[in-house]
């Protein structure tokens, strides 16, 4: 009787392991595998400040400080450049966010909002023009109850902007 047990644990033993081995998760640490900027500062140094990534239509994007372009990849491992001349790169801090569909981008700092279906092709266009004030460290952001807004931090505060609410 004990035979068959024995035999039995060790089947189980080996299918543990087995089934271990093939859903090992990986781990990965910066620096990404990109291309960088750097400062032509003394002393010189790379520079993809204030980096925002979104997922959007099963890919990922990746936007950072005067980066020149973005950054697409569909697998968070390996990244293909994007350059286009729709969107102002030697701006700080943007964000993006998938609002209803779409992708939306705002560089700190500017009134623009720009837009686009195919961030792929690198084609954008102006959303809007006048947003309310230029804002620094701006997030895009769809709320619960279906409006977009931006928030900004101010020295510990923050503020709200329901303006995008009749724009999207």
């Amino acid at each position: 009787m004990k035979k068959p047990n024995i035999v039995l644990s060790v089947m189980l033993i080996f299918t543990g392991i087995l089934f271990t081995n093939e859903v090992r998760s990986q781990t990965f640490c910066n620096p990404l595998n990109i291309s960088y900027r750097f400062s032509p500062q003394k002393p010189p140094y790379r520079t993809t400040a204030d980096p925002t990534i979104v997922s959007y239509k099963d890919d990922y994007y990746l936007f950072a400080t005067q980066s020149g372009g973005y950054w697409h990849s569909k697998d968070l491992l390996n990244w293909m450049f994007i350059t286009t001349k729709d969107l102002p790169f030697e701006k700080d801090a943007p964000t993006a966010a998938v609002i209803n569909g779409s992708l939306y981008y705002l560089p700190s700092g500017s009134k623009i909002i720009y837009k686009s279906d195919d961030p792929l092709s690198g084609k954008w266009e102006v959303y809007n023009d006048s947003f309310p004030l230029p804002v620094g460290d701006p997030d895009l952001f769809q709320d619960i109850d279906g409006i977009s807004g931006s928030a900004l931090q101010k020295i510990n505060c923050i503020v709200i902007i329901r303006y995008m609410a009749t724009l999207i």
